[in-house]
């Protein structure tokens, strides 16, 4: 049975696969300066920093915790 909420096989079946995006190196820049500065960014600053950076604040947050960890 399939229904709206998918199931087995779901991205099987020549499905686009998700793409991560690219950032470039003036974002990633911004970022890791901003982490120098700053080692935490609640809401308002990271909506105002992803809003600078042309990037969702999702995106703001989890490139912040691949800095922190090196990752990037």
């Amino acid at each position: 049975m399939t229904g709206a909420g998918g199931g087995a096989g779901e991205h099987d079946g020549g499905k686009k696969k998700h793409t991560r995006p690219t950032f470039s190196g003036q974002q990633i820049f911004a970022l890791e300066k901003t982490f120098e500065q700053t080692k935490y960014l609640a809401g308002p600053e990271r909506a105002k920093l992803a809003y600078a950076l042309g990037m969702s604040e999702s995106q703001v947050k989890v490139t912040l915790h691949h800095v922190v960890h090196s990752i990037i």
